[in-house]
């Protein structure tokens, strides 16, 4: 969930502005899909998210009307183990 927030750090609850994920690799070169957003009083939830491959990864919300930077702390997308059959 992302608060949709204005530059004095207020919740703004009438702001419609579509609203994307962006990733930003620290190691791994996924890149982020699926994601759609759902605004409703100022929160944007998001369903679907998938990240293409294993890595570590900083990620921002944007509604590309500001200058986006990804937030701490980074985070890790691992691999599910292998399984044998």
């Amino acid at each position: 969930m992302i608060e949709v927030a204005d530059s004095n750090g207020n919740t703004v609850l009438t702001d419609l502005s579509p609203v994307q994920i962006l990733l930003y690799p620290v190691s791994g070169s996924g890149a982020v899909s699926g994601c759609s957003g759902l605004e409703s009083q100022g929160y944007v939830t998001f369903t679907n998210c998938t990240i293409s491959s294993a890595g570590t990864y900083d990620i921002c919300a944007t509604d590309n009307s500001i200058n986006a930077s990804p937030t701490d702390p980074t985070f890790n997308v691992v691999s599910p183990p292998v399984q044998s059959v």
